[in-house]
């Protein structure tokens, strides 16, 4: 399993080498630019006003931690078609009431379209949160 684990990490390491190569350094899909981490000050420059449709992933700092690999993955596949933002719900209390909706359970992926959050379920797998993001943002 651990091995399965250093391979995936070697993967996106190359992904993203590639992804840099391929889009440049300043690009809002540079290797650097994948996750980026919004508060509550920078929920509307980073999500509201985005041209793409954008994936938050709001979390307990563990799950955070427990999920970097596998949004790091979605990030790498969604490359030019979507922007990923993780805000984690102990820095971000305010940011979290301000996108809660009645079933809101953390840790969950959220899509943002033009503004308009489509909430994911608690506990999808990696595979359940490609479709339903892929669902999503398709035309």
């Amino acid at each position: 399993m651990k091995i399965k684990s250093i391979l995936a990490s070697i993967v996106v390491t190359i992904i993203s080498i590639a992804a840099a190569t391929a889009y440049g350094k300043d690009d809002d899909y540079a290797p650097a630019h994948f996750i980026t981490s919004v508060t509550n000050q920078t929920f509307h420059q980073e999500v509201s006003d985005s041209q793409k449709p954008v994936v938050l992933d709001v979390c307990a700092p563990a799950d955070c931690a427990a999920r970097i690999a596998a949004t790091e993955r979605l990030a790498v596949q969604f490359t030019g078609r979507a922007r990923f933002v993780q805000a984690p719900t102990t820095e971000n209390s305010a940011l979290v009431q301000r996108v809660n909706s009645p079933g809101l359970v953390i840790p969950t992926y959220m899509v943002s379209i033009n503004d308009e959050l489509f909430i994911v379920r608690k506990n999808l797998t990696e595979a359940e949160a490609k479709a339903f993001i892929e669902s999503v943002i398709s035309p």
